[in-house]
């Protein structure tokens, strides 16, 4: 099994099967999840009055909203990125660029990022190299 979030639905579902006493195997073998996922995310996600799936999916969003995201941003690459973008290159040819180039793939998106990131620094990506500027 690979690992994957447990869906608002798996959440439900494991609730009604709780509700029905099942062993936590039971569960998990009868959704194709491993015992230990069940039982990590019932203690994890347990109220005083049970397993809640509808707290335990806001929990969850919130998680993972609030999770530190972690970005590689090398300032070799992040300088690349910079003089490219001042030559005029859009972000989609950077990416298509740098991933032969360098032998790491840069998506534009990663690049939009960026950008944004600079921006809200209050920084201009067109001025300056951003690997001049604290990396996250």
């Amino acid at each position: 099994m690979e690992y994957r979030q447990l869906t608002q639905t798996q959440r439900y579902q494991i609730h009604a099967r709780y509700d029905l006493s099942m062993s936590q195997r039971q569960i998990g073998r009868e959704l194709n999840l491993h015992s230990s996922t069940i039982s990590r995310e019932i203690r994890r996600n347990a109220t005083a009055d049970g397993y809640d799936p509808e707290q335990a999916q806001t929990l969850s969003d919130h998680r993972r909203r609030t999770a530190t995201k972690w970005t590689k941003r090398l300032p070799g690459m992040m300088a690349a990125v910079a003089g490219r973008l001042r030559e005029e290159w859009s972000p989609q040819q950077i990416s298509g660029f740098m991933a032969p180039l360098a032998g790491v793939s840069v998506s534009h998106q990663w690049i939009y990022s960026l950008i944004w990131d600079d921006k809200a620094r209050g920084g201009d990506p067109l001025a300056a190299s951003p690997s001049a500027q604290t990396p996250q």
